[in-house]
């Protein structure tokens, strides 16, 4: 289960993401090819006090002005659509952390799984240190940019710094969006099946250290008649017969 929960990030927003960007692609374009052929015919009116503006001529105004305005917000639609690309990237991770973890290890309250600080102590306690990982890094950095996106579309100094990529950028833009996530989604993916095996590791791998230690825990609690009884209802859960005397 865990294995694939880790497998990949839910890409369900890519196709939406493909459709959405082709449609606004392809409106821009052909507002553009209009655009030119409106202002070629522009300057053919000569507008004066003796000679008004004719229906037609106000008609190809309007078009001119609607045209203008599909391309000026075209470019804002593609930023935005690369914001949301961005921020549904780091949501899933989110999810796919917390599934992990909530199936892995008991007592775990999944509303505070979300939090970035809780997640790395609770996983450090477990032996997991997050920072050790293959892909960290852009992971991080992922977190970070999309915290500064849903606030500003300015780079805070924490966003300069989280990846030499964005040492030299002072706002978003469409194009180093479109890149980032580009640059950072194989190594996010690397990320989590690491933490997947991590958590893997950490839950269900009992070799003779983790085994004894746990005997130790137990040993300080139980009586020995507790102990006894604890062994009976393993045997039963496991099914198993064995002479512990």
């Amino acid at each position: 289960m865990i294995r694939g929960i880790a497998g990949g990030l839910r890409d369900s927003f890519d196709k939406a993401y493909e459709i959405a960007k082709t449609t606004i692609e392809t409106e821009r374009e052909k507002a553009k090819e209009n655009f030119n052929i409106i202002n070629g015919k522009l300057k053919n009116v000569n507008i004066t006090e003796e000679n008004p503006p004719s229906p037609e001529d106000l008609e190809l105004f309007d078009e001119w002005g609607s045209n203008a305005y599909t391309i000026d917000s075209s470019a804002e639609a593609l930023l935005a659509l690369e914001e949301m690309r961005l921020v549904f990237m780091y949501k899933s991770l989110e999810i796919a952390i917390k599934e992990m973890i909530t199936a892995a290890f008991h007592g775990v309250d999944p509303k505070e799984m979300y939090k970035w600080e809780i997640v790395k102590n609770h996983l450090k306690t477990n032996g997991i240190n997050i920072g050790e990982l293959p892909g960290y890094s852009e992971t991080n950095a992922l977190r970070i940019i999309n915290n500064n996106v849903k606030h500003s579309r300015e780079l805070t100094e924490d966003s300069k710094k989280c990846l030499l990529y964005w040492k030299n950028e002072n706002e978003f833009t469409e194009c180093n969006l479109k890149r980032f996530c580009e640059i950072v989604k194989g190594k996010v993916l690397q990320f989590l099946e690491s933490l997947g095996e991590a958590i893997i590791k950490a839950a269900y791998d009992f070799d003779d250290a983790k085994l004894e230690a746990m005997a130790s825990n137990i040993h300080e609690k139980l009586s020995r008649e507790q102990a006894s009884e604890l062994i009976e209802k393993l045997k039963a859960k496991f099914n198993l017969e064995w002479d512990y005397r």
